[in-house]
């Protein structure tokens, strides 16, 4: 079986080890399993029938108190990775700058048709001046960062999107787990779009609601660019299905989400860390990285947890890491518990 080139591949895998892809445990997509949407909803089966409403905003009271903003500021778009690969089309975008590590699809080749160059986050945040020898007309930061899930620091943010708006270069922000960060960098972030018809802001409504199956996601931007946005895409992109399911999203009670998974994810670590695994970063997402300490043991634990229906995220594709590095998704504790029983049964045998 060929590797996969991102998280959440239930169906290879399970199809190479002979198991059935409904009973994998999947800690290799970083989906949302503390808050899951409920899969009731009467309306969202008889909207199949219907062209999906070409007005968003009947859906987005929620989503738009949470963040802070109207929703002439928003755009329901077909996931993330849609409008990645097609930002070039869409908002005219010819090379970028993108931080480095970063979400896999920022290295595909029909981003920005492969017109891109990578810096570390450090020198992108801290030394603006080489910003202006790459040229970019647009410079992407992931925060949570992936697959190490820290955070862009708010007054770094500011300080960046001040140097890039005098040069005319704008910013994607892709935010697609900040829901799991915490609801005042959110809103603080989002803020920023009224002063900054530079800034457009990518978050992740797949993963948040626990069905990614469902490709749904928005871009929180300037009402001006998000006029821009429709003009460019096909109609009825997002399905009458999501947008009833987005419009059940207790937004309210995503203040609770960070704390649930930050009191998972330590524990975990500190098991980890136990066991000899080194966390990268300072994750502050529901995902964590970690250095195996020993060689080749990322390809034994993926492989071994493999058998028994279990998947974790080998970081073999990501040129700063490499297949000892591995990046697990946290899930509700009782997962949590098992994975690591796993794990120390793999590196018991040997």
């Amino acid at each position: 079986m060929k590797d996969s080139a991102h998280g959440g591949d239930v169906w290879s895998h399970s199809a190479s080890a002979g198991l059935d892809p409904y009973g994998m445990i999947d800690f290799s997509s970083n989906v949302n399993d503390f808050s899951p949407l409920s899969h009731q909803c009467s309306e969202c089966h008889e909207s199949l029938s219907l062209y999906p409403d070409p007005d968003q905003s009947r859906y987005t009271e929620g989503l738009c108190r949470y963040s802070g903003v109207s929703a002439e500021d928003v755009a329901i778009l077909p996931g993330l990775t849609y409008f990645i690969r097609h930002i070039q089309d869409i908002l005219g975008f010819r090379k970028a700058l993108v931080g480095s590590p970063t979400f896999m699809e920022y290295r595909s080749s029909q981003f920005v048709n492969g017109n891109v160059s990578y810096i570390t986050y450090e020198a992108l945040l801290k030394n603006h001046n080489l910003i202006g020898g790459y040229s970019p007309d647009l410079v992407v930061l992931v925060s949570p960062s992936n697959p190490t899930g820290e955070v862009v620091d708010h007054s770094d943010l500011v300080y960046l999107l001040d140097y890039l708006s005098r040069r005319g270069i704008s910013l994607f922000l892709d935010e697609a787990f900040v829901e799991f960060a915490g609801r005042s960098l959110a809103v603080s972030d989002a803020s920023l779009v009224s002063s900054y018809s530079n800034l457009y802001i990518g978050r992740s409504l797949s993963k948040l609601s626990g069905l990614p199956s469902l490709r749904s996601a928005y871009v929180i931007t300037s009402p001006e660019n998000v006029s821009r946005i429709f003009q460019r895409i096909p109609p009825w992109m997002t399905s009458q299905f999501f947008l009833h399911l987005i419009a059940q999203i207790d937004f309210d009670a995503l203040q609770y989400l960070p704390a649930k998974v930050a009191e998972v994810r330590n524990r975990f670590v500190s098991d980890m860390q136990e066991l000899g695994f080194h966390p990268v970063g300072k994750p502050s997402a529901n995902y964590v990285t970690f250095r195996c300490p020993r060689d080749h043991m990322g390809e034994k634990l993926v492989k071994g947890l493999l058998r028994s229906g279990v998947l974790i995220r080998s970081l073999w594709n990501y040129p700063e890491f490499g297949q000892d590095f591995i990046r697990i998704a946290i899930k509700r504790r009782e997962k949590m518990e098992m994975l690591i029983g796993e794990i120390r049964r793999i590196i018991g045998n040997g």
